[in-house]
């Protein structure tokens, strides 16, 4: 049976660790570098969820409202972002055409939604804006799941303060994005999902297998995860990436506990950010009594 209470990540070891998924209240960040696939885990997260039967509001600062209705399309069905673009231009086959009805079919029979809303503007978006957005989606639609950021650091906590240029105000302003975030996934009785980007790391560090980041590497926001339940940063070495693995070391995570390092497989080739059956094949995985679904 699902179990309403929690929202799961869609990263089964860290289910497991979390007992199910967040909880009500419960705000997780994650760390990468650029170009890792901090959106594509966002939408992983979303689309997990959503096929679960919960409601998702995918809040993007940056980027049309079509890139990200795309990069979901994709994940949903593993067909790549360009045959969603240009269905006529690329030979959408039969078998493809018959993966997005069945998609649309599946979302419709397990209630679960993805919202999104894209900020096409100049200027940052605030967390007042986050918050404003949410009532009228749930006025319309009913209540949210699940929020994500994409990503921290392009909003502004919207508190009416003006934040110094310096590092230490930086610091301050995003401390006070992730109290906000946290207060809204409070009030609404909701769970709550970002990333934000690493400062510049040695590449000699990167392509150590056995290093991973953690929240000295988050320069302008390291004194500030408090408000986070679950902090998670993502590791990779140009041979895992060539192998498709990732390393996730989980640095923080309240309430519960689990093992500080999960190693799982990745298919960015069908936009997807885990990859549940290679992982389980190569070892890293075990499944526990619980019903896990999704096989690519």
């Amino acid at each position: 049976n699902l179990n309403k209470t929690k929202v799961p990540l869609g990263i089964d070891e860290i289910d497991d660790m979390l007992q199910g998924g967040l909880s009500v209240g419960d705000i997780a960040l994650f760390l990468a570098g650029s170009g890792v696939g901090k959106t594509k885990l966002l939408r992983w997260i979303g689309v997990s969820a959503a096929r679960r039967g919960f409601r998702v509001l995918h809040v993007q600062a940056e980027g049309t409202e079509e890139e990200c209705f795309v990069g979901y399309d994709s994940t949903w069905t593993s067909i790549e972002n360009a045959l969603i673009l240009n269905p006529q231009n690329s030979n959408l086959s039969k078998e493809n055409l018959g993966k997005l009805q069945n998609v649309v079919r599946n979302i419709r029979n397990s209630g679960g939604e993805i919202f999104v809303h894209s900020y096409e503007q100049f200027g940052a978006p605030n967390m007042k804006d986050v918050r404003d957005i949410y009532v009228k989606i749930e006025e319309l639609y009913g209540k949210i799941d699940l929020i994500l950021l994409d990503y921290l650091e392009l909003f502004d906590a919207g508190d009416g303060k003006r934040y110094k240029s310096d590092a230490e105000g930086e610091r301050a302003r995003r401390r006070a994005v992730g109290r906000k975030f946290k207060n809204i996934c409070n009030e609404f009785q909701t769970r709550g999902v970002t990333a934000t980007q690493s400062q510049d790391i040695k590449p000699a560090l990167l392509e150590d297998p056995k290093f991973h980041m953690t929240r000295s590497h988050l320069s302008e926001f390291k004194n500030a995860i408090e408000p986070f339940s679950l902090f998670a940063t993502i590791n990779q070495t140009s041979d895992e990436y060539i192998n498709n693995v990732m390393r996730i070391f989980i640095e923080k995570l309240r309430n519960y506990k689990g093992k500080k390092s999960v190693k799982i497989v990745t298919n960015y080739k069908k936009d997807r950010f885990y990859n549940r059956k290679a992982t389980i094949e190569a070892g890293f995985y075990t499944p526990i009594n619980h019903n896990l679904e999704w096989v690519d």
